[in-house]
C-alpha cells in the first residue's frame, strides 16, 4: 500500500512539474524517470541517460555558439515561465549541453508563482548563493517569487562563461553579504565588466539588462531574451563591419 501511495505521489508531482507535451519534453528531462512498482524490488526508477557537457566545463567555440547556447536556455525558461514556474537555481552546471540543445536539470528548489508549500524562512533564501537575485534571500510571500529571479541567475551564467569561470559575485560569508554586494551591482558602484577579452557590444548589452543595469530595460519575458540572443552576432558582424570601414577611412588619410 504504501509502495502504491508513493508511486502515485511521485508520479502525480511529476505531471505537474513535468506535463506530457513536447516542449517540456525537449528540454526537461523527469527528474525521477519512469517510476514503476515491480513486487522484486518495490518502487523502481528507470533514469534518463542524458550524454553531453555541463555548460560549467563546455567551452563555446564562437560568439555565436554561446548566444545559441544562451537562447535555448532561454526558451526553456520561456516555456517554463509560461507554466508559472520558476527554477530558481539557474548556473552553469545545472545546464547540460547535448548533441541536439541543452537541458534543464536540477528543478529541486523551484516553485510555482504564489506557491505557499514552497516558501523558505526569511534569510534563508532558495538556490546558490553565487548565482541568487538580490530578492532570493529574503522571500516572505508567495508572490516574492518571479521570472525575474531566474533572469538574473542567467545573468550571473553568462558572466561565467564571458568571464573564463570568474564568478558574478565572489564566494561571501552571509545572505546579507551577498544581498549588499549584489545590490553594489545594481547601482553601479561596482563595476560590471567580465575579466575575459573583450565582450561585443549587443551581448554586453543583454548582460546588463539581464543584472538591471541603470538605464537599461529589462526583458519582458525569456522568449523576447531568447530573441536578443539570436540577433546578437548578426549585431556583432554588422557592428565589426562598420568599425572596420571606419579603420579604413582613417587610413587613408
Amino acid at each position: 500500500r504504501r509502495e502504491h501511495e508513493a508511486l502515485v505521489l511521485v508520479n502525480a508531482v511529476q505531471d505537474r512539474l513535468f506535463p506530457e507535451s513536447t516542449r517540456f519534453k525537449r528540454y526537461f528531462p523527469k527528474p525521477f524517470g519512469e517510476v514503476e512498482s515491480t513486487p522484486e524490488h518495490g518502487l523502481v526508477m528507470f533514469m534518463d541517460v542524458i550524454e553531453g557537457a555541463s555548460l560549467e566545463y563546455y567551452k563555446p567555440q564562437s560568439y555565436q555558439e554561446l548566444c545559441s547556447l544562451f537562447a535555448d536556455i532561454s526558451r526553456a525558461l520561456g516555456i517554463a515561465h509560461t507554466a508559472k514556474l520558476v527554477h530558481r537555481d539557474i548556473k552553469p552546471s545545472n545546464i547540460r549541453v547535448t548533441s541536439d540543445g541543452i537541458r534543464l536539470l536540477d528543478f529541486g528548489v523551484a516553485a510555482f508563482e504564489r506557491d505557499v508549500a514552497r516558501i523558505v524562512k526569511e534569510g534563508e533564501g532558495a538556490g546558490t548563493p553565487l548565482f541568487m537575485a538580490p530578492e532570493a534571500f529574503s522571500v516572505r510571500k508567495p508572490e516574492d517569487i518571479s521570472p525575474a529571479m531566474d533572469f538574473w541567475s542567467l545573468g550571473g551564467t553568462l558572466f561565467f562563461k564571458l568571464s573564463g569561470s570568474t564568478y558574478l559575485v565572489p564566494e561571501l560569508g552571509s545572505p546579507q553579504e551577498y544581498i549588499s554586494h549584489t545590490r553594489r551591482l545594481i547601482s553601479g558602484e561596482l563595476p560590471l565588466r567580465p575579466t575575459g577579452e573583450r565582450v561585443p557590444l549587443p551581448i554586453e548589452i543583454i548582460l546588463k539588462r539581464l543584472l538591471r543595469q541603470k538605464n537599461y530595460e529589462p526583458f519582458k519575458d525569456a522568449f523576447e531574451l531568447a530573441e536578443a540572443f539570436e540577433d546578437a552576432p548578426v549585431e556583432t558582424s554588422m557592428l565589426r563591419e562598420i568599425e572596420r570601414r571606419d579603420a579604413d577611412v582613417e587610413s587613408s588619410f
